[in-house]
């Protein structure tokens, strides 16, 4: 399993090729192994892009034979390929990533299908009464954790209304907290 935001590329999806394959093709792509070890201690969301099965299975495999275990969320868009990871390791935390759908049906969504968190983006959750739907996920047992924050005013917003993470790609909007 490798780690790139993208499965396509110019050449065609990256699972559609031997490790040899792409680490020639894109020898800056690391394992999700090597990232694991990189980020022992941490909680990774480790987001499935790919719905073949055989990505879930490759993952939960992987994640069955690290010791000590590590502290991940397992995401996706596809719900059905968050299914197989909880019917595969129910141990293992999953959400429900949503772009442009309503939140209130992804939260509804996310929990009918037993995961423990919801991904609303950014952009769709200003469409609801954000300090309401925290609450009523929360009162659901679920988490939030709303992607792609990059401002941080909408940072401080979210954080007041109580949402449990925020997805970025600016590492240095807030300070981390020990």
């Amino acid at each position: 399993l490798v780690v790139r935001h993208d499965a396509d590329t110019a050449d065609g999806p990256l699972g559609e090729r031997t490790l040899d394959q792409v680490r020639a093709a894109l020898p800056e792509v690391p394992l999700l192994a090597e990232i694991l070890d990189v980020c022992r201690d941490r909680l990774v969301n480790v987001e499935i892009k790919d719905p073949d099965p055989r990505v879930v299975d490759g993952l939960v495999e992987l994640l069955a034979r690290r010791d000590p275990p590590d502290d991940v969320l397992v995401s996706s868009f596809d719900l059905v390929t968050i299914d197989r990871v909880r019917s595969l390791a129910p141990h293992l935390p999953t959400g429900f990533l949503s772009f442009g759908l309503d939140p209130n049906t992804a939260l509804l969504l996310a929990f009918e299908h037993g995961h423990g968190a919801v991904h609303p983006d950014v952009w769709t959750l200003t469409t609801v009464d954000v300090g309401a739907f925290v609450v009523r996920a929360h009162d659901l047992g679920l988490q939030v954790n709303v992607w792609t924050v990059n401002d941080a005013d909408q940072l401080s917003a979210l954080r007041d209304a109580g949402v449990d993470a925020v997805i970025t790609d600016d590492a240095g909007l807030y300070p981390v907290r020990s």
